[in-house]
């Protein structure tokens, strides 16, 4: 009497098997990409502003750049790129090799801080001082239309300057007046995207 029930059991579960084994033959699931993936492959462009090789005016270079969550990432995101280089066509990278953004504060929804790390402090005059500052705050400004002001601390400390020639021991707001002319038409136009 045992021998039938444990051969119908065994019957069964054989047929589970193979039945659980046939499931995926025949049509393959596609995976859907995830809402990361998309997001990378439709990014957002943005304007990072270099300084020019023949005048230190900024000037703009357009990047495509994942679109993040939140503002404060995508800020991250556009500091970190533009840190980084590279640059465009007769434009100057105006921070040395192993500079870094180590970490972003967006406060108030238009204050910004900047905690910057490795040389910032380090080669160059007050022009390459200016372009550090000044195209980080103005790119800022330029793709966030919501920051009013920013304040750059170095290794996590407050700093008198970079260079000795920009004060930043207070909220700098965007000056664009550093623009080159067509950038500087389009911002007093609020059409700087």
């Amino acid at each position: 009497m045992f021998q039938p029930v444990r051969g119908l059991f065994l019957l069964l579960f054989c047929s589970l098997l193979f039945l659980g084994g046939c499931g995926g033959m025949g049509a393959e699931k596609k995976a859907s990409p995830s809402p990361i993936a998309v997001q990378q492959a439709v990014g957002v462009e943005r304007t990072l502003l270099y300084p020019s090789a023949e005048d230190m005016i900024l000037t703009g270079l357009t990047v495509k750049l994942p679109e993040e969550k939140t503002a404060e990432d995508s800020m991250i995101a556009v500091v970190e790129r533009y840190i980084k280089g590279p640059v465009g066509e007769n434009q100057i990278a105006p921070f040395p090799e192993n500079c870094r953004l180590r970490a972003l504060f967006l406060r108030n929804g238009s204050v910004v801080v900047l905690d910057l790390s490795g040389p910032v402090n380090q080669g160059g005059g007050s022009d390459t001082e200016i372009a550090r500052v000044y195209g980080l705050i103005d790119t800022l400004a330029w793709n966030f239309r919501e920051v009013e002001s920013v304040k750059i601390l170095v290794n996590g400390n407050e700093v008198d300057t970079l260079l000795g020639h920009v004060d930043l021991r207070r909220y700098l707001p965007p000056e664009p007046k550093l623009l080159a002319p067509e950038l500087l038409q389009r911002w007093n136009g609020e059409s700087h995207d």
